[in-house]
C-alpha cells in the first residue's frame, strides 16, 4: 500500500459527486480520513469548515495543510499521487479521454442537474424558474441516454467499463448522476442497460467499499 507524505482528509456529503474521489481513493488503498459535511444542516456554511473551501462546497480534500477543492483537480491529484492505482490511464492518449469524459461529467451532466435542482440561480421568479427546471429535466434525460449509450459504444470496443478494463471514477461519476435522476423523476429502470452494468459495481471490491462508507443503496 502506498501512502501519500501528508494525512489525508475526504470532506463529503453522501449523494453527493464526492463519492468519485471516495472511489478514487479506495481504488488506491490510500489511508484516509473520511470527514462527512452535512449540506442539509448548512454544515458547509460554519466558519470551520469556510476555511477549508471558502465557498463551502464539497467535495474538498486536506492534504496536510493544503486543501484541495474542485472534482477534477482532485482526482487529477490522486491520480499523480498513486500512479499504481490507475485511478486515469498512464498512457496519455487514454489519460486525455479519460480527462475529456471526466470532465463532460463535470460541466455539462452535473452542470444540467444543477439548473434542476437551483433554478433560482437562472432565474428571477418562480414561473421563470419552474421553465428553467423544465428544460434543464428533459436535457438530463437525455444526457443519461448519453451515459447509457457511451456504456454501450465502450462495450462493443471491448471495454466493459467506462473507465475501461476495470470499473473507476467515470462509473463512479455514472452512478451519481443515474442517482440524481431518480431525485427528479428520470426512473434509473427506463434505461434497463445502464441500470445492469451500474448495479454490477457491487461486486467490485473498492466501489463496494465507498458504497459502505457513503451509506447509500445503489438504483
Amino acid at each position: 500500500m502506498t501512502n501519500s507524505p501528508a494525512p489525508l482528509v475526504l470532506y463529503y456529503c453522501p449523494g453527493t459527486c464526492a463519492f468519485v474521489p471516495m472511489l478514487a481513493l479506495e481504488l488506491a488503498g490510500a489511508q484516509y480520513t473520511p470527514h462527512p459535511i452535512d449540506l442539509r444542516k448548512g454544515e458547509h456554511k460554519t466558519p470551520q469548515y469556510l476555511a477549508v473551501p471558502p465557498a463551502g462546497q464539497v467535495p474538498a480534500l486536506s492534504v496536510g495543510e493544503e486543501h484541495l477543492i474542485q472534482l477534477v483537480a482532485i482526482v487529477d491529484y490522486l491520480a499523480g499521487q498513486f500512479p499504481h492505482a490507475e485511478i486515469l490511464p498512464a498512457d496519455p492518449i487514454a489519460r486525455a479521454r479519460a480527462m475529456a469524459t471526466l470532465v463532460w461529467f463535470n460541466s455539462t451532466v452535473h452542470a444540467t442537474f444543477g439548473r434542476i435542482f437551483h433554478p433560482e440561480g437562472c432565474a428571477p421568479d418562480e414561473a421563470a424558474q419552474a421553465a428553467v427546471r423544465s428544460a434543464a429535466t428533459a436535457q438530463y434525460a437525455r444526457l443519461l441516454d448519453e451515459i447509457e449509450a457511451r456504456y454501450q459504444a465502450a462495450q462493443q470496443a471491448g471495454a466493459p467499463w467506462l473507465s475501461g478494463a476495470r470499473a473507476g471514477v467515470l462509473d463512479a461519476y455514472a452512478l451519481c448522476c443515474v442517482r440524481w435522476g431518480e431525485l427528479v423523476g428520470l426512473a434509473a429502470a427506463d434505461r434497463p442497460h445502464l441500470l445492469a452494468q451500474l448495479r454490477k459495481l457491487a461486486d467490485e471490491p473498492a466501489f463496494a467499499r465507498a458504497i459502505a462508507r457513503e451509506g447509500l443503496p445503489l438504483p
